[in-house]
């Protein structure tokens, strides 16, 4: 036994399409869950940064100098040894200096 099925076709201009579709996508989004409301990006952390900046003490478990010793050992520059660099490079320079007095007496 065959059944005959009718299929109607509507065909909508460039113009009428988008008013008449929708073509937001909403069921392919991630459903938000509240642990994925509270991950922190980048660009959320530098914010929450900035907001904070003023409150984070200079040193201790949770400063600004914590920061700095993490960070530089992340990027392989501990921050102990560019303050050194910077203290024997002032010492040099005062030394050099003394020199360019004494030779210009």
């Amino acid at each position: 036994m065959s059944e005959t099925v009718d299929l109607k076709r509507t065909i909508y201009g460039k113009n009428t399409f988008s008013t008449v579709i929708d073509v937001n996508f909403k069921e392919l989004l991630p459903v938000q869950t509240e642990s994925s409301q509270n991950e922190v990006s980048v660009d959320k952390f530098f914010d929450m940064y900035n907001t904070l900046f003023f409150e984070i003490p200079v040193d201790g478990e949770l400063s600004h100098t914590e920061i700095l010793n993490r960070s530089g050992d992340y990027i392989g520059q501990p921050y102990s040894e560019l303050l050194q660099e910077v203290e024997a490079l002032k010492q040099e320079n005062a030394e050099l200096k003394n020199q360019i007095d004494t030779l210009t007496r």
